[in-house]
């Protein structure tokens, strides 16, 4: 500091008053720069609000869903960007899954542990969101029924038709036997 202050003292007053400014000027303006960064990201944070907004209400989702959809991302071991889009697909897609497992076990709760069908309603699901729950029961009992009726044609011929229980002949010849009477 010593040196700082010796230096000062042999300033004259206009080259001290000039370098006042000149502090000022700076302080001002690295002010401004940081306003202008709070303001950018105040911006930046409306923006991506509005966004999650009009993602939500295109997909239906509530502000609680869509923060636990988000939270379960985080947690997961998901690899690319975590945006709005991406959450609202895995909400819709993780929605989707829950749905069919519960239309499967509502058909029949065996269908359940069928991972392919599960996924391929799963889609339908996502394909087509106007689909009810009772949509989604004829179509899988329309589905299944085929499905149960070919894999039974498909079990029934590798079985083959059941052998049949052959009567037992006496393959002895009846003998012809005279009566007292029809001598």
């Amino acid at each position: 500091m010593a040196p700082e202050m010796m230096r000062i003292s042999q300033l004259t007053p206009e080259q001290l008053s000039n370098e006042r400014l000149q502090a000022e000027n700076e302080y001002l303006l690295q002010q401004r720069e940081s306003e202008n960064v709070k303001f950018q990201e105040e911006q930046a944070i409306k923006e991506l609000q509005t966004e999650i907004k009009q993602i939500q209400e295109a997909h239906g989702i509530s502000d609680e869903d869509f923060a636990t959809a988000y939270q379960e991302l985080l947690e997961s071991e998901y690899d690319g960007e975590i945006n709005p889009t991406t959450v609202a697909e895995y909400y819709t897609h993780a929605s989707a899954f829950s749905k069919a497992e519960e239309v499967l076990n509502i058909v029949d709760s065996n269908l359940v542990s069928n991972d392919e069908l599960v996924e391929s309603l799963q889609k339908v699901i996502v394909e087509n969101p106007s689909f009810d729950n009772d949509d989604l029961i004829d179509i899988v009992q329309e589905v299944y029924g085929n499905f149960k009726k070919e894999a039974s044609k498909s079990v029934s011929k590798k079985v083959g038709k059941a052998p049949t229980q052959k009567k037992q002949v006496n393959t002895q010849s009846s003998e012809n036997y005279l009566d007292w009477d029809d001598l």
